[in-house]
């Protein structure tokens, strides 16, 4: 039961870290999504909660049941061979994208927090992810295993810490419709992340249903805690918040001290844990379908995540992620569909 319990810990940490990454923890993509709506967006980052834990749950207990232990195989199995093979290839390309966003959060984050040039932060992460590439998969649930829970516990406390510190009576004046459908456009684009890695753990941490229960639910619960944290401090910040490329970072800023020093730590874990994942994703990925060897693949997808990443961080995540939100519907409701279904793979 303590061995089944770290698993559980480490598959909830990899979950948790794979969503909240630099558009997630720089509040970039929390204002955008949920924030905007006033208190309405509460509510609508509870329900992306809910699915994104049940998501998790149904897309290990899948792979544990079928003994699936690759995204490939899982992809095929849930939407057939010849959707899979469509939709696998547009969701690399996203989860490419989001490496990038990644290497520009982290640019984005020089310039503002250390005062460097945009593109030092962008080769400094490209080049810490480019070394973990060259190990497997058990060093990145390492790596999760121990920024994750100190990601959260300081996230929570720098939340809490500026909702006492910075709250008053805010409406925004108008109330806007849409809240609900934010969610889950949020919570989809965040399965497609999720999927790629979370399929390849069965096997090495995802052992039986127990696991992929306990993992699934645990690593939705703290995203929720965490997010909310950050959602209700945008809310009540709305006016000074709309207007950063990292609003977080921003009211960071504004207390200073230690609550800016931690807040800075949180931010860099959540880029590193977020930006690790995907790009092991981009790179198992590419080696599948061309058989190229590790190292190379590895520099590639570095070098090129550094050239993309000058789109600029908020370009990214306003205009990338709700495109590819509408994509990971059909694969969230697919999933669901064969979780709830017990649909068993044809040997």
């Amino acid at each position: 039961m303590k061995d089944e319990t770290k698993s559980v810990i480490k598959v909830a940490s990899v979950y948790s870290g794979i969503i909240t990454g630099a558009g997630f923890a720089s509040g970039q993509e929390l204002f955008k999504f949920f924030a905007s709506y006033d208190w309405l967006g509460v509510f609508g980052f509870i329900l992306s909660g809910v699915i994104l834990a049940v998501s998790g749950w149904a897309v290990m207990d899948i792979c544990v049941v079928n003994s699936i232990k690759d995204y490939n195989t899982f992809i095929k199995f849930v939407l057939g061979k010849k959707l899979g093979n469509i939709i696998d290839f547009a969701i690399s390309i996203f989860i490419f994208v989001l490496f990038c966003a990644m290497l520009s959060g982290a640019g984005a984050l020089g310039v503002q927090a250390f005062s460097v040039s945009f593109g030092i932060g962008v080769v400094f992460l490209a080049a810490v992810c480019f070394v973990a590439l060259n190990f497997d998969l058990k060093a990145i649930i390492r790596i999760n295993v121990v920024l994750v829970p100190l990601m959260i516990a300081g996230g929570m406390f720098f939340g809490i810490y500026t909702m006492i510190v910075d709250y008053q009576p805010v409406f925004l004046g108008t109330v806007k419709s849409g809240f609900v459908w934010s969610g889950v456009v949020y919570a989809s684009y965040n399965v497609i992340t999720s999927v790629s890695v979370l399929s390849s753990m069965g096997g090495i941490v995802v052992t039986n249903r127990r696991i992929a229960k306990r993992a699934g639910l645990l690593g939705g619960l703290c995203m929720s805690l965490l997010g909310l944290s950050f959602v209700v401090p945008l809310i009540i910040n709305f006016d000074f918040a709309s207007v950063l490329e990292l609003p977080m970072l921003g009211l960071a800023e504004r207390h200073g001290g230690t609550i800016e020093l931690i807040y800075i730590i949180i931010l860099i874990a959540a880029i590193l844990t977020t930006a690790l994942s995907n790009a092991f994703a981009v790179v198992e990925w590419i080696r599948n379908k061309t058989g190229v060897k590790k190292i190379w693949v590895n520099i590639a997808v570095c070098t090129v995540g550094i050239a993309a990443a000058h789109i600029g961080f908020s370009s990214i995540v306003g205009k990338v992620y709700p495109l590819f939100g509408y994509i990971g519907l059909f694969e969230l409701v697919a999933v669901i569909i064969c979780f709830l279904s017990g649909t068993k793979r044809k040997n």
